[in-house]
């Protein structure tokens, strides 16, 4: 009988030390970590290869207008297709993470708007609509800037540190 309550005690006192544990558990943590180390990092390198190409491109300094565009619509725009129909596949399990994703798929789509404009002016050789795809471009680099630094706010309200690449 002595052993059966020190089993039922210990069972009680494990059950509400467990319990207390899943209180403290921060959710938006949890799921941040996870946003960040599991989901956006095995997509990562798609839009680091898409940007690498792109920034090609503007260092070079091609005058050749058929190499650009070329570069672009075999190289750029697909490779930040595939980015962007990866990140589309992604759901958050907080509110507050995903608040902070639907605005970085936003900003994605924005630069690849411009990166599909860019593409057409050179085709039709239209300036007003290169100046629209730059600012588009833009648009879109101003946003993702925007987008980690709410990425890191919310990271640091959750005691979570997160290296943001310069």
């Amino acid at each position: 009988m002595l052993k059966s309550k020190k089993l039922i005690f210990a069972i009680a006192f494990l059950s509400s030390f467990f319990a207390f544990q899943e209180i403290n558990r921060d959710p938006v943590k949890d799921d941040l970590a996870s946003y960040i180390n599991s989901e956006m990092s095995k997509v990562a390198f798609l839009e680091n290869r898409a940007v690498d190409e792109y920034n090609s491109i503007l260092g070079a300094k091609i005058k050749d207008d058929a190499v650009i565009f070329k570069k672009l619509t075999n190289n750029v725009i697909p490779v930040y297709a595939q980015f962007l129909s990866e990140i589309k596949k992604i759901k958050p399990a907080t509110k507050e993470v995903q608040i902070i994703h639907e605005q970085y798929i936003k900003a994605a789509e924005i630069q690849r708007d411009g990166l599909l404009l860019l593409a057409s002016s050179i085709e039709k050789q239209s300036l007003s609509e290169l100046a629209k795809a730059n600012e588009q471009i833009s648009t879109g680099k101003q946003q993702m800037e925007e987008i980690l630094t709410d990425l890191n706010n919310l990271a640091n309200s959750h005691g979570l540190a997160i290296k943001i690449p310069k």
